[in-house]
């Protein structure tokens, strides 16, 4: 019963998708009248005299932090990510001020500097949030995001995001992904603005996020769900197709030397010039090879060789940027 839930949630992906746009008018009263702005209160106290609705000083707020703000690489690729606190305490109550005040402090500096890490992303989008009177809150847990994520349970927190509440709903938002995009290979960030990431469906947030505590799941899916699935880049959330085969992220079986990789169209779908942009390649190899696409009706099929071997990482690359991935885990007898 578990896996039938597990492939009846993955068909449930393949319905069109939405995600909330904010306003043109927004974003350009932002870009006219916020450059400058190096303090936080400045610009909650002109934020509530310009816009009057919620859903218009999310969207600014928004807007401002994934435009205005860039990823610290180095911060994020040190040991720890900037993820720990570095104080001493005697008492619980001692403790929860300190780490208030981190955050607060932590959040004044990223909007001054323009620099953040996901967690400065998260605390940021809150103290604003707090400053326009958004019921908003950061969600510590788990983002799927390395090749070794792939088949691992949800452990140690090493992301944050964040939920706001609007008419009575909760709704997720990840600022920092909505910033740009990390190579994690690489080490490198590219900036990219994009509203993909702001209230985008929780169905769709789970396939790269855990929360630690699963109050903020706001979907029926399990941490052995999360475990299951393959890695899904950045790049996977713009194509106009979601992924059907296979469901889970580790492939331990082949048919004739070859996996199927099968994609189900949505919303507008794919041309056909498109389709030809796919390629594969393995971790061990690093060179890509071009996809032969089959598509029949709405559904896209893709057929990948398996080379002699038993473990390893293979990827599906869209116009040269990598969108799911999947580990190799063959049994000794294979070929």
């Amino acid at each position: 019963m578990r896996i039938l839930g597990f492939i009846v949630y993955i068909l449930f992906l393949c319905a069109p998708s939405s995600f909330s746009q904010i306003s043109d008018v927004v974003k350009e009263r932002i870009d006219s009248d916020y450059k400058g702005i190096s303090d936080i209160k400045h610009f909650g106290a002109k934020l509530n005299h310009d816009f009057f609705s919620k859903d218009d000083k999310l969207g600014a707020i928004y807007y401002w932090i994934c435009t205005n703000v860039e990823i610290d690489v180095k911060k994020y690729f040190s040991k720890n990510g900037g993820y720990t606190y570095n104080f001493k305490y005697k008492t619980r109550e001692e403790k929860v001020r300190k780490i208030q005040e981190t955050d607060n402090k932590m959040a004044l500096e990223a909007f001054r500097s323009k620099k953040a890490t996901g967690k400065e992303y998260a605390h940021m989008f809150k103290k604003m949030c707090d400053n326009a009177g958004i019921e908003c809150e950061v969600i510590s847990g788990c983002l799927k995001s390395k090749y070794e994520d792939i088949g691992r349970k949800p452990g140690r927190s090493d992301h944050l995001w964040n939920a706001v509440k609007i008419d009575g709903k909760w709704h997720l938002i990840d600022s920092f992904w909505g910033a740009g995009y990390l190579n994690e290979q690489e080490q490198t960030f590219t900036k990219q603005y994009s509203e993909r990431f702001y209230m985008l469906s929780p169905e769709e947030f789970f396939l790269n996020h855990f929360p630690k505590r699963t109050q903020w799941v706001l979907v029926d899916r399990s941490p052995q769900e999360f475990e299951a699935l393959p890695l899904f880049h950045y790049q996977y959330f713009f194509l106009n197709m979601n992924l059907l085969i296979p469901a889970k992220g580790i492939v331990s079986v082949v048919s004739k030397g070859k996996i199927s990789v099968v994609f189900k169209e949505k919303g507008e779908g794919i041309n056909t010039q498109d389709l030809f942009g796919f390629s594969y390649g393995f971790e061990k190899d690093e060179t890509l090879a071009k996809i032969i696409p089959f598509k029949k009706g709405e559904y896209v099929k893709f057929q990948i060789p398996v080379p002699d071997l038993k473990h390893d990482y293979f990827s599906i690359y869209f116009k040269g940027q990598p969108v799911v991935t999947y580990k190799i885990k063959l049994p000794a007898n294979t070929f």
